[in-house]
């Protein structure tokens, strides 16, 4: 889904709520400009490569960003995925006095426009933005021009004739109206070199000569206050009362300035549990149109609330595609300053994002010093032959659903989000990351305790060396399926399946049901029937065996034996009185009717009963690995960097 700076009010709440339902989000980025290639026949450090990194970050700017939101549905073993592209504008409101200087490299830019990026969208139809730090400045600025007394005053020097007779004759005249009230009893308007001669029908005051003004007022009339117009000076009489009124419209006028600058930051503080400061009026926008619209604030305020919850109680875990430049750019533009040192970076991106995927390092892990090919591009190709776990793409984000976009963030996004289901399942299938844990769980580390909420030291415990698969079997596993299968030249898009319904089909507000995606999807038809089948089978196949299937999932919970099993909120439904599982795979809670009104989502809980909802082993790759599972203790924050003496940036300690 395409969201522009017209758009993107009024998807906002909408991409919240995605993200707050989602088991993880991927994104890519593109950039104006890159780290220059050095010439240097040794392999840099870690260190070097982040003060590269980091240079070109305060230089460059971050010109599109995807994102794909994917949920996790374990009811019906399935992923639904939801991309967004957003082009984002580096311009800046001017009123708030502050500058964003970047620049374009112009092997970046050549690289952009020869596959289709085009250069002015971000400036014209991009989304904008504020750092952190950039907030932070803005109100600063603000309120040092709302205190007059911190204002340097302009020494005139005895040479400066004109401008000494200027105030003086300014003294004069407010003196005179003081004294009289004429010609007005309210206010006296400087609006001239010669306050005290016939005044120009036209007023005519320069900029100089009012900040002159200004500071003669401050100094030597304390009783009366001055307004700035357009080409004059208004001086009227103080009033304490009206003073504090005025500076809480100017407190309250600068602060929805600065939200609407934030901009996509908001989505950036989504993924990092930041503070959410949204009015929900701010949501009530038209998509199509960028206008305001009616609606109910009530319900899009419960919404909003329900959304910040979630995402304060549980991030979703980040996934990228070679990330570590990219996670360096994403702190700059929408945090700030970059720490000097890679550690008190790692320290501080941690706190923001306690789990982070680098699919690149899933792909290439234990390598040794080769360097394999491994584009987002050529994994996600030999991964197509894969028919589990099952992927879809939400209807009404249909863009990427049969055609190919490389390079446009959103498509990258897509991509990666796929390579993390698909290659994350295969791998605990061939369970070849057991015999390398080296670092076992200990009392302190409970196996309900969830990555994807923020952990206690020691629960994301470090590994050594290079862990997971071997070489071989990386070799085996990106192989092409077949002979016969078309060559990476002429690669069509992912056989995802996806919904052909177009967004005119969807009505606007309408709840779009999840769970009927697949029998709407029309991409790889055959392959979907063939899935319908296989499922339809073993849904016969649990009936006839209910008793023992149930006997199974209790013996399963006991003995915490099954790879593939997954515990979410049905889990213990067979007890009146029990609650919910704290190991729910990304559900805080079953979502009633009422909760969700209105909301795109998959209702599991408003379609079936829960004794319907049957759980045992599931058939293997029917999953991607649970994220409190030892996979990711040797997979998760683990980021690729070749072209480093060290290869591999831990994030854990």
């Amino acid at each position: 889904m395409e969201v522009d700076k017209v758009s993107f009010p009024g998807r906002l709440l909408e991409v919240i709520e995605a993200i707050s339902r989602s088991h993880f989000v991927s994104f890519d980025l593109e950039l104006s400009g890159v780290p220059s290639k050095t010439n240097s026949n040794t392999r840099m450090t870690l260190e070097d490569r982040y003060r590269d990194v980091k240079a070109a970050a305060e230089r460059y700017q971050i010109l599109q960003i995807g994102l794909t939101c994917v949920e996790q549905d374990l009811a019906e073993d399935k992923y639904i995925l939801r991309p967004y592209n957003f082009n984002i504008n580096p311009l800046l409101d001017e009123r708030l006095n502050i500058e964003r200087i970047f620049a374009f490299q112009s092997g970046a830019a050549e690289f952009l426009l020869s596959h289709g990026f085009r250069m002015e969208l971000p400036m014209t139809s991009g989304v904008p933005y504020l750092s952190r730090d950039e907030a932070k400045k803005a109100k600063k600025l603000a309120y040092a021009r709302w205190d007059k007394s911190t204002v340097q005053d302009v020494q005139l020097q005895e040479h400066e004739v004109d401008s000494l007779e200027f105030i003086k004759k300014v003294r004069i005249a407010v003196d005179q109206w003081e004294q009289t009230g004429e010609p007005s009893p309210d206010f006296l308007n400087i609006v001239c070199t010669d306050p005290t001669g016939e005044q120009p029908l036209y007023p005519e005051l320069g900029n100089f000569e009012k900040r002159l003004v200004h500071q003669l007022i401050r100094a030597e009339f304390p009783r009366l206050v001055t307004i700035s117009k357009p080409s004059a000076i208004q001086i009227i009489r103080y009033d304490e009362e009206r003073e504090k009124s005025i500076l809480e419209s100017r407190k309250k006028r600068l602060k929805m300035q600065i939200s609407r600058q934030i901009g996509f930051r908001w989505i950036i503080e989504a993924l990092c549990g930041g503070k959410l400061d949204i009015d929900a009026r701010d949501f009530l926008y038209d998509a199509e149109t960028g206008h305001a619209k009616a609606g109910d604030v009530e319900d899009v305020r419960t919404r909003f609330t329900t959304a910040a919850h979630a995402l304060k109680t549980r991030r979703p875990v980040l996934v990228g595609h070679n990330l570590f430049t990219d996670i360096i750019y994403l702190y700059r533009t929408f945090i700030g300053e970059l720490p000097d040192t890679l550690e008190e970076f790692r320290e501080k991106t941690q706190n923001l994002f306690p789990v982070i995927v680098d699919t690149k390092y899933l792909a290439t892990h234990n390598c040794g010093d080769i360097n394999p090919k491994s584009s987002l591009e050529e994994i996600e190709y030999k991964l197509r032959s894969q028919e589990l776990p099952i992927l879809l793409t939400h209807p009404r984000h249909y863009k990427y659903h049969g055609s190919s976009t490389l390079h446009e963030a959103g498509y990258d996004s897509f991509l990666t989000a796929i390579i993390m289901v698909r290659l994350s399942a295969k791998l605990e299938s061939e369970g070849t990351y057991l015999q390398e844990m080296t670092t076992p769980r200990t009392e302190a580390e409970p196996e309900t305790s969830s990555l994807a909420s923020n952990p206690a030291p020691g629960v994301v415990a470090a590994s050594k060396g290079l862990l997971t698969t071997t070489l071989e079997s990386i070799t085996k596993m990106l192989s092409v399926r077949s002979n016969d299968e078309a060559k990476p030249g002429g690669r069509p898009a992912p056989l995802v399946d996806a919904s052909t319904v177009v967004p005119t089909q969807v009505p606007a507000g309408a709840v779009v049901n999840d769970s009927k995606v697949e029998d709407m999807a029309s991409a790889n038809m055959e392959g979907a029937v063939g899935k319908k089948k296989k499922k339809k089978n073993r849904k016969k196949k649990k009936e006839t065996n209910v008793e023992k299937e149930a006997n199974d999932t209790r013996s399963a919970k006991g003995s915490n034996q099954s790879l593939y099993s997954s515990h979410n909120p049905y889990d213990r439904l067979a007890s009146v009185d029990s609650e919910f599982n704290d190991e729910n795979e990304g559900f805080d809670q079953v979502d009633t009717g009422e909760a969700q009104g209105g909301w795109d989502e998959v209702q599991m809980a408003e379609e079936q009963e829960p004794c319907a909802v049957e759980f045992g082993q599931r058939e293997p790759m029917a999953l991607m690995p649970r994220f409190e599972s030892d996979f990711w203790r040797v997979y998760g924050n683990k980021l690729r960097v070749f072209g480093t003496q060290e290869s591999v940036w831990k994030l854990s300690r």
